[in-house]
């Protein structure tokens, strides 16, 4: 028997990023979107932040100066010239159970 995961669970629905950006596409013209590399995002934030200025052609205002990494979870924290480093709340970052082969071949 073939075993589904259903995909009305929100959590994996929100994750189907190739159907949302399919209909987004079919609204929307190329040159008006701009996808985003998640894992450049938490890595190197401010990499995809001067994409974003570039695609909106605004001025290159936001830069790595205004990232500070957070050594206690590993992600990047914004900074603003005088200001303490807002974090991300403490529901990011949390370690994802390990899943089995037949776990990641029915999700």
């Amino acid at each position: 028997a073939v075993r589904r995961v259903s995909n009305v669970t929100s959590r994996l629905d929100r994750s189907c990023y190739s159907r949302h950006l399919r209909d987004w596409m079919a609204v929307f013209p190329p040159g008006q979107m701009l996808v985003l590399n998640g894992d450049r995002l938490k890595v190197a934030p401010w990499l995809e932040i001067e994409r974003v200025q570039r695609f909106l052609g605004v001025e290159q205002l936001i830069s790595k100066r205004h990232f500070q990494l957070d050594p206690s979870t590993g992600f990047y924290c914004w900074r603003v010239s005088g200001h303490t480093a807002t974090c991300l709340g403490g529901n990011k970052g949390r370690t994802h159970p390990v899943l089995s082969e037949l776990e990641l071949e029915l999700l």
